[in-house]
């Protein structure tokens, strides 16, 4: 998959702070903002080819075809919702550990 660089980035500094894996991180995400019955919110993120990142993630099979499923119904990719996922997420954590003054 592709990130923004720059959620990339952050995705990881936060995933340490948590004593998490990125793909943990992603893969919660997904189970909270994906596998619903309907996208709150969501909004294609575009990512240009200067501003992204490759990384690899673990689906298993079941959650790999659950996000497929939602990007067929949502006209959208995977990729683009993984990323919306995974800002959602980052954004819920970095303002959560904010409330706590962490």
């Amino acid at each position: 998959m592709r990130l923004p660089k720059e959620l990339a980035d952050n995705l990881t500094e936060l995933a340490d702070n948590l004593g998490l894996t990125r793909s943990e991180m992603i893969r919660t995400a997904i189970l909270k903002y994906v596998v619903v019955d309907n996208i709150p919110e969501y909004s294609q993120l575009k990512v240009s080819s200067n501003d992204y990142v490759r990384s690899s993630i673990k689906l298993n099979d079941l959650l790999f075809s659950i996000v497929e499923n939602q990007a067929k119904n949502n006209h959208t990719s995977v990729n683009s919702l993984i990323v919306f996922a995974a800002q959602k997420t980052f954004d819920y954590y970095s303002e959560l550990l904010t409330k706590l003054d962490l």
